[in-house]
């Protein structure tokens, strides 16, 4: 038996928690593995959750059903080696995961936007024919794509802004409202053109 059992526990309402509720803080963070993670801990009316717990080397599977975690949130059960209620510590959980989903998002905008920073705009002229070569040298004509080149300057505009606002930064929100649906659209336009290209390069050779 665990020393939390050894004395009395409060419920978060202040009333007496039961003794032999299964709760522990091994159980919470289990749950809280499986929030993290994307799962549900609310399993269907005829299944049930199986938690490994580890004492050492000495491995316990646990099982919960969804009206046992219901009932804990319900009741207002505490985890007892914290004293933290079972409802507020899902909702830390589902406030983690909210986070790092949103950090998850800005690494993706990142990463687009470093891209973006890095396209080349200086591509091959496509005639009826295919590439374009000069024929003096045999070289390949190149000339600006400015379509790729406006998303580029859009992109780096809206990047110092935010790096440097006092010295790049706009007040007029409609502009800065504009420039994000231009860079989730048109950048997707801009990749399906480039490939496209690429692919009508290809077929040409």
């Amino acid at each position: 038996m665990s020393k939390a059992k050894l004395f009395q526990i409060l419920k978060a309402d202040g009333s007496k928690q039961r003794a032999d509720t299964l709760l522990s803080q091994a159980i919470a963070l289990s749950l809280r593995d499986l929030i993290l993670s994307g799962q549900t801990i609310y399993p269907h009316a005829a299944e049930k959750l199986s938690l490994a717990m580890w004492d050492g080397e000495e491995k316990t599977i646990v099982e919960l059903g969804r009206s046992q975690i219901s009932n804990w949130v319900q009741r207002g059960n505490v985890i007892p080696e914290t004293g933290q209620s079972m409802r507020d510590f899902i909702e830390e959980c589902r406030e983690e995961k909210r986070v790092q989903e949103h950090r998850a998002m800005v690494d993706q905008a990142e990463a687009r936007f470093k891209r973006t920073l890095h396209l080349d705009t200086l591509q091959p002229v496509i005639g009826r024919f295919g590439v374009v070569k000069d024929k003096a040298t045999g070289e390949v004509i190149m000339k600006e794509n400015t379509r790729l080149l406006e998303i580029q300057m859009k992109t780096a505009e809206f990047v110092t802004e935010r790096l440097d606002p006092a010295k790049y930064g706009k007040t007029g929100k409609t502009e800065n409202k504009h420039l994000h649906v231009f860079l989730l659209s048109d950048l997707r336009k801009a990749e399906e053109a480039m490939e496209a290209q690429r692919e009508k390069e290809r077929s040409t050779v």
